[in-house]
């Protein structure tokens, strides 16, 4: 009897921890998140923006103001948070593209090159000579392979709601 009473004692303890665990890392990642918001909503305010559409990506916020046209972008690194803000007014093109990388599979006598999947990237080009923003969705270093489906139509959908804002403003030019 005695140890059937240990058995459940060792199943309740795994069990516990194993609830510990997910629920720090739940708590984590909400702080993570709750301060990216936060981050964004600050440096909206700076450049009084105000975001019609916002999007969260590891360590990245995508903040959308559609009244005056103009992307604000947060990335947040241990040390310093970096942002971006594009105007669409400056913008010729926007395309989501899927940049791939060559892994040599082979020996020296038989040289196989197979190409993977590193990211799946929002490429603004811009009317003037500035070079192109790459904006990243999914990086094969950073996110995991079951995610990329996910962030590749997250990644459309931004396509799409660029490409109707940039086509909107051709046809007020018009």
């Amino acid at each position: 009897m005695s140890t059937i009473v240990v058995a459940f004692i060792v199943i309740a303890v795994i069990i516990g921890v194993c609830y510990f665990l997910i629920y720090t890392t739940k708590r984590h990642a909400q702080k993570k998140t709750g301060k990216l918001l936060s981050l964004s909503s600050e440096t909206g305010s700076k450049y009084n923006l105000s975001f019609s559409s916002q999007e969260i990506l590891k360590n990245r916020v995508i903040g959308m103001d559609g009244i005056s046209r103009k992307i604000l972008v947060i990335e947040h690194n241990t040390d310093e948070n970096d942002y971006t803000i594009i105007d669409l007014q400056d913008v010729k093109s926007c395309a989501v593209k899927k940049n791939y990388i060559s892994v040599n599979m082979g020996d020296e006598k038989n040289k196989k090159m197979e190409e993977f999947l590193n990211a799946i990237v929002l490429q603004f080009n811009f009317k003037n000579s500035k070079e192109p923003f790459v904006l990243p969705f999914y990086e094969s270093i950073s996110n995991h392979v079951y995610e990329m489906k996910e962030l590749e139509d997250k990644a459309k959908d931004w396509e799409a709601m660029l490409l109707k804002m940039l086509s909107n403003e051709t046809k007020e030019r018009a």
